[in-house]
């Protein structure tokens, strides 16, 4: 589907949108509550006219409830992801246009990319150069999605842009262990992410915060940064979205939109740039993958309310990793 399309399709859903969270999930299933309770608060839903969910929202009766979209913003990471099309390795024709984030090309199977598009985050330029004191650092701390190597890569370059900030405030936004999947259990991990903190910014004033605080917190003065660094769960969180809504600045440049692209607002102040820019790798489950390693399935015992069995899990860690070290 090309670019014009799918701004057609855009148009459309402005005013015509069936999209509503409330009403179609009133009975989610025990997976979908386990893991978007696990999400929380990065989960927490947005509204927006692509449609912004997880795919583990959309299991119910065999994704039943999938077709009735004309396009979905799928906000998974890479193992959710990855699941969705290891299920659905080839749309169906009257399946919804989606949009994935960008950093995952490559996990979209080539059979898809007619029906899929990129997105990028952009963020209006005229707001860029507001200076800052304070950092924020919201970091998700699951073993599986940031592993102490990773996450100590993260804060050397974080320290590294630290000259200019008196003030750091720290959240840990999701993970908290509600819903997370049993196997690989570390109920001290944020407390050993948070000791890595204070080693690399020492010296610094450093404040903890929950997210009740958050909310109450005046964002507009300072800059922020997601330690989510292999976006293994989710890619989209609700907490940007609101940060950059209420006048928050991110650490790191991010991409600003040009003339003729198309985007699509989500705040005054920000939104998302879609493109087709695939990678030419693909990185899909082959038959060789599920017969060999995955034993022919990748679903878990239904009494567990588990994504996926754990060889499928570890594949995608192993993948999430790989697109982490990519530049």
């Amino acid at each position: 589907m090309s670019l014009e399309k799918i701004h057609e399709l855009i148009e459309k859903n402005k005013t015509s949108s069936i999209f509503s969270y409330e009403k179609i999930w009133t009975h989610p299933t025990p997976m979908h509550r386990k893991f978007w309770t696990y999400l929380l608060p990065d989960s927490h839903a947005y509204h927006s006219t692509i449609n912004p969910i997880f795919s583990f929202e959309l299991e119910e009766g065999n994704f039943k409830g999938f077709r009735i979209f004309p396009l979905l913003s799928l906000r998974d990471g890479v193992y959710p992801l990855m699941k969705y099309f290891a299920v659905n390795p080839v749309p169906h024709e009257i399946d919804p246009v989606l949009i994935v984030d960008s950093k995952f090309s490559m996990l979209v199977p080539k059979a898809w990319r007619e029906k899929v598009v990129l997105r990028d985050l952009f963020v209006n330029e005229k707001i860029l150069d507001i200076q800052a004191k304070e950092l924020l650092l919201l970091i998700s701390p699951d073993k599986d999605s940031t592993p102490k190597e990773v996450f100590e890569k993260e804060m050397d370059r974080v320290a590294s842009q630290m000259s200019a900030f008196d003030n750091v405030t720290v959240l840990l936004s999701s993970c908290a262990f509600l819903g997370e999947e049993g196997h690989n259990e570390d109920f001290s991990w944020g407390h050993k992410l948070l000791k890595i903190v204070f080693d690399k910014l020492s010296g610094k004033n450093i404040n903890i915060i929950d997210y009740k605080e958050f909310l109450k917190k005046n964002v507009s003065e300072l800059k922020f940064h997601f330690l989510n660094p292999l976006q293994f769960y989710f890619s989209d969180s609700s907490l940007l979205h609101d940060l950059l809504r209420r006048g928050a600045l991110p650490l790191e440049k991010i991409g600003e939109k040009k003339e003729g692209d198309l985007y699509v607002n989500i705040s005054m102040k920000h939104g998302f740039v879609l493109h087709k820019n695939f990678s030419e790798d693909e990185i899909v489950m082959t038959e060789t993958l599920k017969e060999k390693i995955f034993k022919g399935s990748i679903y878990a015992s239904s009494e567990e309310n588990l994504l996926s069995t754990k060889e499928f899990k570890d594949w995608t860690l192993f993948v999430a990793q790989r697109i982490n070290l990519l530049p």
